[in-house]
């Protein structure tokens, strides 16, 4: 007992120093995952009075007396340098240098983000947490693109960002007056320029970045493709002149109401004609920007897209079985309305094919001359052969019945021959056209081989013309030579197709022996484009 008393006055004089020296210390208390938000002083003594500077420590409410305080993050190194950009940095520009400070043991998609205004002669500094490993850069700007991020240790001081400097097209779409009503009003606008594009904001406002110093072209128009926006929608095109890297070019567009022509296609009959192609005619730049066109579904219907502009347009449809017709509209009165363009009847041509001592010649066939097609169709193969593909050509008197849609030229080819001179045809619909002849002529073969200036084979495609036109296209293989038969008698001249070589040679074409030539080319040296 005696032994008990004195220790129990130990401990008691102990706990007694302990809660005077708790009482002189600071205390902070944490929410899990909040910083500290509140510090409580339980004592009027100062940190000077203590005798020591006190740890700040972060604790958690209610945690237990032994919980183990952590020192708060403490700032660390900077991350400094320049952005350099020639002629310095775009007055327009405001770019920013975003920093990733890349913690251990934090995953590189959770890094901290730091962000610092780069100034006008291209400085920045950036102050980086004391745990850093690593410091992830990149830069937001508008003219300014950095690929990829660059990563530099902290308390780096002399980085160097060399960005490209591009430019930008900014300004505000203006829809047409007067057209408040109109059903596509609140369609979206879309904006393109070069390879940029964007939907401009509520109020018509857009900005995109372009490549500088080539010529640009900026289309604006309202999205045609969405439910409900046709048959008219609103768009423009403007041409715009190179600008310069870290140039802004402020513009105003103003859109114009173009439209969506629709309607069916009919025949004679008044059934519908599934297959039909619609092309619009207006001028050049017409033709040239429309010269995709569609084709009719199984009801015989069309909708003309992209669309066209206001003005008189003339609709040209075409079909197999049937001869083609046109139809004049303007715009946009006739955008509103269902077009009905009826096909007329197709034409019937008759005749016989003979040989070139005029004996009839069983066999032959007969098509258009593609080289002159209508122009507005070039680019469709239209051959026309006898009236069923299986047919076996021209009977044994050498004749032949065609159906033809639109004004052309025939011609009649058979193996051992060359074809027969193209006659110019121009029936109207429904007409009947007799006793025509197509004449073939005595086939002549022509061989060789194509060099270049050294002696070298060259494999080009080469071209035989003669005064009436176009006769042949052959092919030279790896060792240059070259076989075609089925020429016309009389003079030719072979020369090569493209810009790659030079050269041509004239031959005489004789069917009573194979012609055997040396065609010898130079290369084209094409100067680089400016």
């Amino acid at each position: 007992m005696r032994v008990l008393i004195p220790l129990l006055g130990a401990l008691a004089l102990a706990a007694l120093l302990v809660l005077w020296l708790r009482s002189g210390r600071e205390r902070v208390t944490a929410l899990p995952g909040r910083e500290a938000e509140e510090v409580a002083i339980s004592s009027p003594r100062t940190v000077a009075e203590l005798g020591e500077t006190p740890a700040l420590t972060v604790e958690p409410a209610g945690a237990p007396e032994d919980f183990r305080r952590e020192p708060v993050v403490a700032p660390g190194e900077t991350v400094a340098g320049r952005v350099e950009v020639e002629g310095g940095i775009p007055p327009g520009d405001e770019p920013v240098v975003v920093a990733y400070a890349h913690l251990t043991g934090v995953p590189r998609l959770h890094s901290r983000r730091f962000e610092a205004r780069v100034a006008r002669d291209g400085s920045f500094a950036i102050e980086m947490p004391e745990e850093t490993r690593s410091v992830g850069l990149e830069l937001e700007a508008l003219l300014l693109f950095l690929p990829g991020e660059v990563e530099v240790r902290p308390g780096t001081l002399d980085v160097v960002l060399r960005p490209k400097v591009f430019a930008a097209v900014r300004g505000r779409v203006h829809r047409p007056l007067g057209l408040a009503a109109a059903p596509d009003q609140a369609a979206p606008i879309h904006v393109s320029v070069g390879k940029s594009s964007i939907y401009v904001d509520p109020d018509g406002s857009f900005e995109l970045v372009v490549e500088p110093s080539q010529p640009l072209e900026l289309v604006a128009a309202t999205a045609a493709d969405e439910e409900g926006q046709r048959p008219m929608h609103m768009r423009t095109r403007l041409t715009l002149d190179a600008l310069w890297p870290g140039e802004i070019r402020a513009l105003d567009v103003f859109l114009e109401a173009w439209f969506s022509p629709r309607g069916v296609v009919v025949g004679q009959d008044g059934a519908p004609v599934e297959g039909a192609a619609v092309v619009a005619v207006g001028s050049p730049f017409r033709w040239e920007a429309y010269s995709p066109r569609p084709r009719t579904d199984a009801s015989g219907r069309f909708e003309l897209t992209p669309p066209l502009p206001a003005g008189e347009w003339e609709l040209l449809a075409r079909a197999s079985g049937h001869f083609d017709t046109r139809e004049a509209i303007v715009l946009p009165q006739d955008a509103h309305r269902d077009l009905r363009i009826v096909l007329g009847s197709p034409a019937v041509v008759r005749g016989r094919v003979l040989k070139p001592d005029g004996r009839p010649h069983a066999g032959a066939r007969v098509a258009a001359d593609e080289r002159r097609a209508p122009d507005l169709f070039a680019t469709e193969r239209v051959e026309i052969s006898i009236q069923r593909e299986d047919d076996p050509g021209t009977d044994s008197e050498g004749r032949f019945t065609l159906e033809l849609g639109w004004a052309t030229s025939l011609f009649a080819s058979a193996p051992g021959f060359a074809p027969s001179l193209a006659i110019e045809v121009e029936p109207g619909s429904g007409e009947e056209l007799a006793e025509l002849v197509l004449q073939l002529r005595p086939g002549c073969r022509l061989r060789g081989r194509v060099l270049d200036q050294g002696g070298k084979p060259v494999k080009v495609a080469l071209s035989v013309q003669a005064a009436e036109g176009l006769l042949a296209v052959v092919m030279s293989d790896e060792q240059g030579e070259f076989d075609t038969d089925r020429l016309p008698p009389g003079s030719s001249q072979i020369a090569p197709l493209g810009r790659l070589y030079s050269g041509t040679l004239d031959v005489e074409l004789d069917p009573s022996e194979d012609l055997v030539v040396e065609l010898r080319l130079e290369e084209v040296r094409l100067e680089p484009a400016r």
